[in-house]
């Protein structure tokens, strides 16, 4: 079993500012649930929304006055539910380039969103003209018309030369759906990248025939440079969360700081008690829920616990306590508690606290941060 986990030389992991704007959307897919969407669940006041802006902007800003200048990058990626259709998103968007502007020389800031697509053309022009980069998700659980909106609207988003991917859900009950989606993909010189659907230890939705497993194999098989291990088919299905994991966003990892036994996908994917830099790279707003998390899926504290580091009603002492951890090199060192690890996978990490602190030295933090 390897010792250390990180992203390959030329995947440098930026800082991820997750926010879920709202619980809201407009699809209502089986594999999401009531934390992913709800729409019983008012839209958040815009002007909330600002606040919130202006802490996430604050936040990061602390850990980049410390990170090594390579690493000064920062991502806000908004999301949902659906977060285009948020009354405010236009406004939210325009105001983030605005406050932004006072950080401009300290480190580099882009604006991402994560959505369905699903929208009319001239909701989708506005868009366009106030986000850097997108992920496109694909979900098969649509009406047939919504999927041709979507293709239409990728193919108006690929003109604009703005960064983006299409992230396809493959569904097991509706793979042949998924593979139509790809040649599509590939006929119109559209990136993609085919993702397994996650899913809970006891869950039996979404197990995957093992034909599809095959399909998997080979899709691993050509992404990785060095084969560490393949998916087995040991039963008439198989929960591949269950065997392992590839990062969302498609990252290649470093196995051992050995830059030839690189991998895409994570066998077993089992981090508990290992040391991770999670909260160097990702910081999650839930925004329904006022809560603040270190990453979205993993939630881990500072405390050893699955909880929020606080709430946006204290935003205030969140940064004060971050600000004095970092000025006084108390920044505590977050241990996995966690079964599996999905949102953060690509977040550097060691199996102990003095391999990680030689890691985070070497790459991606100033010296005087970690004491050794």
């Amino acid at each position: 079993m390897f010792e250390i986990l990180e992203p390959i030389l030329t995947d440098k992991p930026g800082f991820h500012i997750t926010w879920e704007l709202t619980l809201k959307c407009n699809l209502d897919c089986s594999y999401c649930d009531s934390n992913g969407h709800n729409n019983s669940v008012p839209h958040p006041d815009t002007e909330e929304c600002l606040k919130t802006l202006d802490f996430l902007l604050r936040y990061v800003d602390l850990y980049m006055t410390y990170k090594a200048p390579s690493h000064r990058s920062a991502i806000l990626n908004v999301f949902g539910g659906e977060a285009i259709y948020h009354p405010g998103f236009v406004t939210i968007l325009e105001e983030a380039r605005k406050r932004y502007e006072q950080y401009r020389n300290k480190w580099y800031l882009s604006i991402h969103c994560v959505t369905n697509a699903v929208a009319p053309e001239n909701t989708w022009k506005k868009i366009l003209d106030n986000v850097d980069s997108f992920t496109i998700s694909y979900h098969t659980e649509s009406r047939s018309d919504q999927q041709q909106q979507v293709r239409n609207n990728i193919l108006a988003l690929k003109e604009t030369g703005k960064w983006y991917q299409c992230s396809i859900l493959m569904h097991p009950k509706h793979f042949d759906n998924n593979l139509e989606m790809i040649e599509w993909c590939k006929d119109n010189n559209i990136p993609y990248l085919p993702r397994q659907l996650d899913q809970h230890k006891d869950s039996e939705d979404f197990k995957y025939q093992p034909e599809q497993i095959v399909w998997f194999n080979n899709l691993y098989k050509k992404k990785e440079t060095k084969t560490i291990a393949v998916l087995e088919v040991k039963e008439e299905k198989t929960n591949i969360s269950e065997v392992g994991r590839a990062c969302c966003g498609g990252t290649g990892f470093c196995v051992d700081r050995d830059t030839d036994n690189s991998t895409f996908f994570i066998p077993d994917n089992k981090f508990e008690g290992w040391s991770c830099s999670v909260n160097w790279f990702f910081v999650f707003v839930k925004q329904t829920e006022r809560a603040v998390y270190v990453n979205k899926d993993c939630k881990m504290n500072f405390n050893g616990e699955v909880a929020p580091i606080g709430y946006l009603d204290d935003a205030e002492h969140i940064l004060q306590d971050l600000e004095i951890n970092l000025t006084n090199n108390t920044m505590p060192v977050i241990k996995c508690k966690k079964r599996a690890c999905w949102c953060g996978l690509c977040a550097p990490k060691a199996r102990t606290e003095d391999l990680y602190n030689t890691m985070m030295l070497s790459n991606y933090i100033i010296p005087q941060q970690i004491e050794v």
